[in-house]
């Protein structure tokens, strides 16, 4: 699931493969309005209470990075057929707004914005959306390269009503930034079962006031109880390509990081900028890396008390 193209007038595509992916049917759930584009990366799709969610962005009009992102949430019911575009309906936008700018940030900061979300489900039984995040200043120099920003969205079970369905009561709700490793840069969030924990990898800024400050040539595996707090379980990736540092920053890259359990182990694939790519960004290879028994670098699962989980 995606987009048409990487047009300037990009619909929402998904397609469909019966054949172990030898083939392809291609449909458009969605054209994009007059002047306006989506566009979203491999993020996850959530089930839930029979329903099946994705985030996704849209962007209209005049284009500025990345503020002029949109944030929407499409939704479907999971017994329906997925390729018919009756079946999905699409929250209203939510864009950046200077009000969610905290106190704590310092006072040049005036505009930001946010991408590449991800549907969640909440604790508490929300569907929430946590999307990469940045806010600036008045040279756009960014601040926020630890955090992430997080919504909930309210009503959200009339998106399982099809296109046809009454969305004008469903809002995504501020809840603030969250204190996140790597929460500017990219990431994939999945909630894991059997540690009771939500997981990403992503690459924490380890050069903030530095050579590059949005360095990704470490990755690491981090997780959160709450989506609101997270920490660093390990480092998964880090540049051994011998290049000095400073190179290494500007040179190296393991990032945009898709992730599966499978069975004790995570299987991931990379974005990977290495041994001869022309930048940090522009990557030059998809390399694949299994986690094995991933979940012994985790802290232990919570265990309920007479008060409740603790």
């Amino acid at each position: 699931m995606g987009t048409t193209d990487g047009s300037h007038s990009a619909g929402i595509a998904i397609s469909e493969s019966l054949d172990e992916g030898h083939t392809w049917r291609h449909s458009v759930i969605r054209k994009a309005p007059e002047n306006c584009t989506f566009a979203t990366g491999p993020v996850p799709i959530v089930e839930k209470d029979g329903f099946i969610f994705r985030a996704m962005e849209m962007w209209c009009d005049v284009y500025q990075w990345p503020q002029s992102f949109l944030s929407l949430v499409l939704g479907a019911s999971i017994d329906s057929n997925l390729t018919d575009p009756e079946s999905w309906a699409l929250s209203p936008t939510q864009g950046f707004q200077k009000s969610f700018i905290p106190g704590w940030m310092p006072r040049p900061v005036i505009s930001g914005g946010f991408l590449e979300g991800n549907a969640v489900d909440m604790r508490g039984g929300g569907l929430g959306v946590l999307l990469r995040c940045r806010v600036y200043d008045v040279t756009q120099r960014s601040y926020t390269l630890q955090q992430a920003c997080l919504f909930e969205v309210a009503n959200w079970r009339a998106l399982g009503g099809g296109a046809g369905a009454n969305t004008s009561d469903v809002n995504m709700v501020w809840q603030g930034f969250v204190d996140m490793p790597g929460g500017g840069n990219k990431f994939t969030v999945r909630y894991d079962e059997p540690s009771d924990l939500y997981l990403a990898l992503s690459n924490p800024s380890i050069d903030r006031y530095g050579k590059n400050p949005d360095a990704r040539n470490i990755l690491t595996l981090i997780y959160s109880r709450d989506l609101l707090s997270w920490r660093i379980a390990a480092t998964v990736d880090m540049p051994d390509d011998g290049l000095p540092w400073d190179a290494s920053l500007m040179q190296t890259s393991f990032m945009y990081v898709d992730w599966r359990v499978d069975g004790d182990d995570l299987l991931l694939a990379i974005r990977t900028a290495f041994d001869g790519a022309r930048s940090f960004h522009d990557s030059n290879y998809i390399t694949f890396k299994r986690l094995d028994n991933f979940r012994a670098l985790l802290p232990p699962k919570a265990q309920p008390t007479e008060q409740g989980v603790a």
